[in-house]
């Protein structure tokens, strides 16, 4: 899709997944509110998981949204659907003047992640909204209780004994810690989630929207991750490379990456917004305004590749 091959894409964002290949990638990735988008024929049991759509403009995002933006009888969380389609809203309405709301950078933060950070919000200031510093958020507060609901998650998929082998050393981890979890403590993980959830909201109600790189780093190279010898401490480099993206799934809120930066050797760095609950509107209207102000590449994998050499005959 990024390559201009498809038109759009969808994935599957339970602590990232859809805006942080959108931000390596250099296109638009939306986690929508819990609730909009059913997981049919699946199921969100822990409410962190939820469809979302990548494109290369905003607007394609919410076309997408709007064949998306459905529940069906049995899910867990469902919203209504909205009187209006999201692509009117990203394309006939004015957001108005918001409050925009700007995440601290954090320790060992690139220059890049926080120079794009730092660009937007001055070009949501001039683009007439208010934008000031936000309080900062810790991902200690919640990692040990959303790295509960992981590990169970994956534990969850049945996997042939015989097969458990194949799977990344990564996974397997994942799975024998989510195996070691009673019901007590899953319980008490998600409770103690959700209340976080709530105060994380509370500390953050003024802002409609609040401001951050998507990624604390450009894109790296593949594997570079990776600790073969202790996937534990792959995950937490995870972690560490994503330290944001978990909020909103934690809270349910919507959030975007959009590809409004790029360093000087052509890499893309995402920059994203996480809004109120329920208001995809609000947040693809405010992404659309900011790509017309400042356009990003829709083809940009094919306008960076080098054209190969053709051979004298």
């Amino acid at each position: 899709m990024a390559a201009g091959l498809a038109a759009g894409a969808l994935g599957s964002d339970g602590g990232g997944s859809v805006r942080i290949p959108a931000a390596a990638c250099g296109v638009v990735g939306l986690k929508p509110s819990r609730g909009r988008v059913t997981p049919a024929p699946g199921t969100d049991a822990l409410g962190l998981a939820t469809a979302g759509p990548l494109a290369r403009t905003v607007a394609d995002a919410a076309l997408l949204l709007d064949v998306m933006a459905v529940s069906t009888p049995g899910d867990a969380a469902a919203l209504p659907a909205p009187l209006h389609g999201y692509l009117r809203a990203c394309t006939e309405r004015e957001t108005g003047p918001l409050r925009i709301g700007v995440l601290p950078p954090t320790a060992g933060q690139h220059p890049e992640a926080a120079l794009a950070c730092r660009r937007t919000a001055e070009l949501l200031a001039g683009l007439g909204h208010h934008v000031e510093e936000a309080l900062p958020h810790d991902p200690v507060e919640y990692l040990a209780d959303f790295t509960v609901l992981w590990s169970v998650l994956a534990a969850a998929v049945p996997v042939p004994p015989e097969r458990e082998e194949r799977l990344l050393p990564l996974t397997r981890w994942l799975r024998t810690r989510g195996g070691e979890h009673g019901a007590v403590r899953l319980y008490a993980a998600m409770a103690s989630l959700f209340t976080r959830a709530r105060a994380l909201c509370h500390r953050y109600a003024e802002f409609d929207a609040v401001l951050s790189p998507t990624t604390d780093q450009p894109p790296l190279p593949v594997g570079s991750l990776v600790d073969p010898d202790d996937p534990e401490r792959t995950y937490l480099r995870m972690l560490a490379h994503t330290p944001r993206t978990p909020l909103a799934n934690i809270t349910g809120q919507p959030s975007i990456s959009l590809p409004l930066h790029r360093t000087p050797d052509g890499l893309p760095v995402g920059v994203m917004l996480t809004g109120r609950l329920h208001r995809e509107d609000v947040l693809l209207s405010l992404g659309a305004q900011l790509e017309q102000a400042r356009p990003w590449p829709h083809h940009a994998a094919r306008q960076t590749a080098k054209r190969p050499e053709r051979r004298a005959r």
